[in-house]
């Protein structure tokens, strides 16, 4: 019984491991794609500022 509670526990230690990743990945993704939209935008903001 012991060894079994040892196997589950160890075995939800690895999925929280595997989803912290996932997430810190996700978070990454997620950063990059507003800094890329932010860079877009800064630049049309730009481009209204020539045109005045």
């Amino acid at each position: 019984m012991d060894k079994q509670i040892l196997d589950l526990l160890t075995e939800m230690n690895k999925e929280i491991k595997s989803m912290r990743t996932d997430v810190n990945d996700l978070k990454t993704e997620m950063h990059n794609r507003f800094d890329t939209i932010e860079a877009k935008l800064e630049g049309v903001g730009g481009q209204f500022e020539l045109t005045n």
